[in-house]
């Protein structure tokens, strides 16, 4: 039984850069791969608090994630490609208006250049 929680355990505090008391936002589908391994595997076998949001990112406005991040202080930030490039549609105001100084890596599945 301790080779499953090293399988998630290690890669979720690599590839997110996660430290003990750091908060974990997780916007993606839990439904997907990368849901149910980041939002819940990787974050419990570590003891991370998590983030958990499931809706639209552009209701009420693009600023919901931001808005998220700043009142929860989120660290780490994990969305769907598809969401993220979505919001670069978007002005930029609706990101600059959010202190987002705690966010230490913002993460996606795919590239998002829309190029």
């Amino acid at each position: 039984m301790d080779v499953l929680p090293s399988c998630f355990e290690i890669p979720f505090q690599y590839v997110f850069d996660y430290h003990p008391g750091d908060i974990f936002g997780c916007v993606a589908d839990i439904g997907w791969i990368t849901g149910h391994t980041y939002v819940v595997y990787g974050p419990l076998c570590n003891g991370a608090t998590t983030v958990l949001f499931e809706s639209t990112p552009t209701y009420p406005d693009p600023g919901r994630y931001w808005e998220m991040v700043e009142r929860l202080r989120i660290n780490q930030f994990y969305g769907a490609p598809t969401a993220i490039r979505l919001l670069l549609k978007s002005s930029n105001s609706y990101v600059t208006r959010y202190d987002r100084s705690s966010l230490k890596l913002l993460g996606t599945g795919k590239s998002t250049n829309t190029l």
